[in-house]
């Protein structure tokens, strides 16, 4: 595009070496309370697996939940669906609610599934998406616990060509995907896994 070759090298070295710098250094971490809060999580799912008498973690279960008992649409079908997904292309693909097909709870299909469970005035309702709240948040703690190195520092694999645009992208584990800070019991305190070292 009529860059100057030399001047692009010359910067993009820079750019690779202050990354690089980034995931040499990386990011202090509390174990303690990524420990303390995990547990904490993992007692309140228990807790809600109890009282809903399912599991809300695996695929049956939130059949159970969310269409059977709660009376919520399918949103979704699996791949196996031959309405949804046809071999043939000439065939149009029709929308779930005009056939039977085994529901798919991926990861769009659930984003749908949380905004009916949050208009819903029901207290299962609130027990489902509270269980999914911490189930997401314990991820994020048994990864940071996980990829922590021997002095408790995360090293996240930035990557500068992880994006079609050029934005970087991030890995292991992914720091960019830290949900905000909220009202909600299970991330609002999230940032607080991360301190600053000695004398910082």
């Amino acid at each position: 595009q009529g860059f100057d070759t030399d001047l692009w090298h010359v910067w993009e070295c820079k750019y690779i070496w202050v990354v690089a710098n980034m995931v040499e250094r990386g990011i202090k971490m509390d174990l303690e309370y990524c420990v303390r809060e995990m547990i904490k999580g993992q007692t309140i799912m228990d807790q809600m697996r109890k009282e809903l008498y399912i599991n809300p973690a695996s695929s049956n279960g939130l059949k159970s939940l969310l269409i059977d008992k709660l009376g919520l649409p399918v949103v979704k079908h699996t791949k196996a669906c031959e309405k949804c997904y046809p071999t043939d292309r000439r065939t149009q693909a029709q929308a779930p609610e005009y056939h039977e097909g085994k529901p798919s709870f991926d990861k769009d299909a659930m984003k749908l599934y949380d905004m009916m469970l949050e208009a819903k005035d029901d207290p299962r309702a609130k027990k489902i998406l509270r269980f999914r709240g911490w189930q997401k948040t314990v991820g994020f703690y048994q990864a940071y616990i996980d990829l922590r190195d021997g002095e408790n520092v995360l090293h996240p694999g930035y990557k500068i060509h992880g994006t079609e645009t050029g934005r970087m992208s991030c890995e292991k584990p992914n720091l960019q995907q830290i949900p905000k800070d909220s009202v909600k019991e299970w991330n609002g305190e999230l940032k607080k896994a991360f301190i600053p070292r000695d004398g910082f």
